[in-house]
């Protein structure tokens, strides 16, 4: 039986619901109510009572706040609704100060509300159905059932300007390019965004050529001194250009994209893929990525501890589908294996 199996025969346990009213352009305010009732219906019994706390975030620094109360009295479950922006803010700073306090951190559900659910998918908790699963969580609980609990490592991103993140996916050059250029569309987005997008990449980079039309390509080039490391080891310590680098703890970085294939092989460790290619080659391998294959055309692939990147130039970088300036890290990143978080998962 799983510990939270229990919780309902424990009348001092607390869950804490954390809710983003802008996530999915309002889509929250329904199902963060929603949710709450539901919580109810299977907590609040003649002999059970347990205690749910909500707390809709205003911001980031009201969600600092939140937290910080939070750790003084843990919950046997934090329950976290809204989208992928929503989702890793909140657990970056859930690992921070529960760290910070030496304390464990609590069971999390993850309930996704927002435009996008990449990461919800990359992490695969609650299915292509959220609320569905969700009320089936609940109806485990109500009935005392055992719940199927997985776990999954996070990476601690750290950079100069004393900047430091936790995520699962990080990427540099080409999936934050691509990025910016998906966030760009109105919602709703998901897979035929991305495709969407992807043609649009493709077709300015057939007009880049052409002389009225010259442009930058999504896939230029930058020069980076990486070091792999693996356990106490350093495998590799070179310097070149690539495209785009992604590294990840998981083994799809979401809409179905096994490019981090190898991510769960070992223990303790993650996949690091750098690739000096471009649109044209990258387009070619496409298959590869979500097919969970090698890459061909010169891409380095690496199950790795650490990974320390030295950029010629301050670069932009992706954590988990959210976007942190070149200001805001440094030309310096450090890469590697953070706490492990448990999840429910349907």
């Amino acid at each position: 039986m799983s510990r939270f199996s229990r919780l309902r025969r424990k009348p001092v346990d607390r869950i804490d619901v954390l809710t983003n009213p802008n996530a999915g352009k309002g889509k929250n305010r329904t199902i963060a109510p929603e949710t709450l009732a539901k919580l109810v219906e299977v907590f609040f019994t003649p002999d059970t009572q347990v205690d749910v706390r909500h707390r809709e975030t205003k911001d980031l620094g009201h969600l600092d706040r939140v937290i910080d109360e939070m750790v003084l009295k843990p919950p046997a479950m934090i329950i976290v609704i809204g989208g992928d922006g929503t989702k890793q803010k909140t657990f970056d700073r859930v690992i921070k100060r529960f760290e910070a306090a030496r304390k464990r951190i609590p069971l999390i559900m993850a309930v996704h509300a927002g435009t996008v659910g990449a990461v919800q998918e990359a992490l695969e908790l609650l299915g292509s159905d959220p609320e569905k699963a969700r009320d089936k969580i609940f109806e485990k609980i109500r009935r005392g059932r055992e719940l199927d609990i997985i776990h999954r490592d996070v990476l601690r991103i750290s950079g100069e300007n004393a900047f430091l993140a936790h995520g699962f996916i990080v990427g540099f050059g080409l999936p934050v390019r691509f990025l910016e250029r998906y966030y760009a569309y109105d919602p709703p987005r998901g897979f035929w965004c991305a495709v969407r997008t992807a043609l649009a990449v493709c077709w300015n980079e057939f007009l880049r050529f052409l002389p009225p039309w010259r442009r930058r390509s999504i896939a230029d080039p930058f020069e980076v001194e990486y070091e792999l490391w693996a356990d106490d080891a350093c495998v590799a310590h070179l310097d070149g250009r690539f495209a785009g680098i992604i590294m990840a703890s998981i083994e799809q970085i979401g809409l179905g994209c096994r490019l981090t294939y190898r991510a769960q092989e070992w223990p303790d460790h993650f996949h690091a893929v750098l690739s000096p290619m471009g649109i044209g080659r990258t387009l070619l391998n496409v298959p590869n990525m979500f097919r969970g294959r090698p890459l061909h055309g010169g891409a380095t692939s690496e199950i790795v501890t650490k990974v320390v990147l030295r950029f010629k130039d301050p670069t932009p970088l992706m954590i988990d589908g959210e976007m942190y300036s070149a200001a805001d890290v440094g030309r310096v990143i450090t890469i590697e294996r953070g706490p492990t978080l448990d999840f429910i998962r349907s």
